[in-house]
């Protein structure tokens, strides 16, 4: 522990606190905010929780919170000039850093929304600090020959001191919903993948999912345009992957997929420590956000597989996931930055979609989007993916996209995907019965029977259109004929279907 220095044009202080026990920038954060809070909706449940200047280290950041409150208690507004204002009134301005240092505190906070949090942090520390004087008290007291009498009263005060730097409502704090800034959805993909959360993408291992976040990085790296027509955000993108190698994989398929790859950061272990990145550590955390804040553009930060970054966390468990979760989703709020893991489909095929994620369903509860990948049944070849939203609750409901990996470059399909994720995902079973329907009221070969007809009893028995006319009529090799009524244009007339002659189709499914 080095002694910590603070310093200004005014006054110099130096301290042997730990330098963890001073947050200079939350107490920045917390006067910033107050200033830019013209309705006057933050001061009250800030005033709550620090209840006079001296809960800030530097005197700057007290002379500046007193000349606040001063203002507040006056009935005044609060702003960058009627502080300087009140700051000169008490010959103070000089002391409190000057002009400048005030318009820097302003400036620097982004939104008056996190007041309560920021003073919160302050709260903590001033804590820390606090407890730190009271133990070298004691130790000085035990060096002494008064004896016990006075520890035994110097604790009495010190508890009593924390207990009254206590906000008044510390069982529950209570913030008024009126004191909430309200802000837009900001989106990643318009629609499909939301900034500032955390997003999840699923799919059997070897589907394609790596190199699809690959095509999203080389979107963002390059400002390019997502393949329904929107804009991507440009920026930069952390790329976490614990799986693939980036010099022969990764780079590789962000070149062929036209990425600025100098926007692209690989990302595993801490700088300096032999150590991989673990989103439940509090510690990488902070070093992650540092980080973001020094690229400054970062949109996209991908976790491959997220199962890697959780050591120590049992990922079926519901409780241990969305606490290790929780730290990142608060980081993904407050840097506006999108964090999209992936993870693996167990093997529970009878499941809706929903419920096939590997692990807790911690993973998708805490997800704000969530997104699968699986091969398309209808393309024999197998080469056809769809990527299909299975939970996508703050927007309105998208179709899913098909796409196809063709010459190392992804190449999305031009229609929609009408058909839902859970018909999909449980094709099989689906399959099977609409195969036997068809086999049963076509039959025997060669009958003719009117599609519009076959349709109708398919949905009787819960079978979609798009089942049996997209998929089981390729199935059973099903070739559809039109016939013309005897009356009327060239266009009057109905489909009819009917089973080939061939028997080849009897060990379908």
């Amino acid at each position: 522990m080095s002694p910590v220095c603070f310093s200004s044009s005014s006054t110099s202080i130096v301290t042997d606190y730990p330098d963890s026990f001073i947050d200079l920038d939350a107490e920045a954060a917390v006067l910033g905010s107050l200033i830019l809070d013209n309705a006057k909706e933050y001061i009250g449940p800030v005033r709550d929780i620090l209840k006079d200047e001296f809960y800030f280290f530097p005197p700057e950041h007290r002379h500046i919170f007193n000349a606040i409150t001063s203002l507040h208690d006056a009935g005044s507004g609060i702003d960058c000039l009627l502080l300087v204002s009140e700051l000169q009134k008490r010959q103070l301005l000089v002391a409190a850093g000057g002009v400048d240092t005030i318009v820097k505190v302003a400036e620097s906070t982004p939104t008056k929304a996190n007041a309560v949090f920021y003073a919160n942090r302050v709260l903590e520390k001033y804590r820390q600090r606090l407890g730190w004087d009271y133990c070298r008290k004691q130790q000085a007291l035990l060096k002494s020959s008064n004896g016990w009498n006075d520890i035994a009263e110097s604790l009495r005060l010190a508890a009593q001191d924390y207990h009254d730097i206590q906000p008044a409502d510390e069982i529950m704090r209570l913030l008024p919903c009126s004191s909430i800034q309200t802000s837009d959805i900001q989106w990643l993909w318009p629609n499909r993948i939301p900034q500032g959360m955390f997003s999840l993408l699923v799919g059997d291992p070897g589907i394609g999912k790596s190199f699809l976040t690959c095509c999203m990085a080389a979107v963002i790296s390059s400002g390019g345009n997502w393949p329904d027509g929107t804009a991507a955000p440009s920026g930069s993108v952390f790329m976490l992957c614990d799986e693939d190698d980036f010099g022969k994989v990764i780079v590789p398929r962000l070149i062929s997929n036209g990425a600025n790859t100098s926007k692209i950061y690989s990302f595993n272990e801490l700088l300096g420590e032999d150590t991989m990145f673990q989103i439940a550590d509090s510690r990488h955390l902070r070093k992650l956000e540092k980080t973001i804040e020094r690229v400054g553009d970062v949109r996209l930060i991908i976790f491959d597989p997220i199962t890697s970054y959780l050591d120590g966390v049992n990922a079926n468990s519901n409780s241990e996931v969305r606490g290790a979760l929780g730290g990142l989703v608060r980081l993904a709020q407050r840097k506006n930055v999108c964090m999209l893991g992936i993870s693996h489909l167990n093997k529970k095929a009878d499941l809706d979609a929903m419920y096939r994620s590997l692990g807790s369903m911690g993973f998708v509860a805490q997800a704000r989007s969530v997104w699968c990948v699986v091969k398309d049944k209808s393309d024999d070849s197998g080469e056809t993916k769809i990527f299909s939203p299975i939970k996508s609750n703050l927007s309105i409901k998208v179709k899913g996209l098909s796409y196809q990996i063709t010459d190392a470059r992804l190449v999305w399909g031009t229609e929609p995907v009408e058909e839902s994720i859970d018909d999909t995902i449980r094709e099989a079973p689906i399959l099977s019965k609409a195969v036997e329907f068809l086999r049963e009221i076509l039959s025997p070969p060669g009958k003719q029977v009117e599609q519009r007809y076959i349709i109708e009893k398919a949905q009787e028995q819960g079978i979609k259109e798009s089942t049996i006319v997209k998929r089981t009529k390729q199935k059973l090799g099903i070739k559809p004929h039109f016939i013309r009524a005897q009356e009327g244009g060239s266009k009057d007339g109905h489909w009819f279907w009917s089973l080939p002659e061939s028997t080849d189709n009897e060990n379908i499914i």
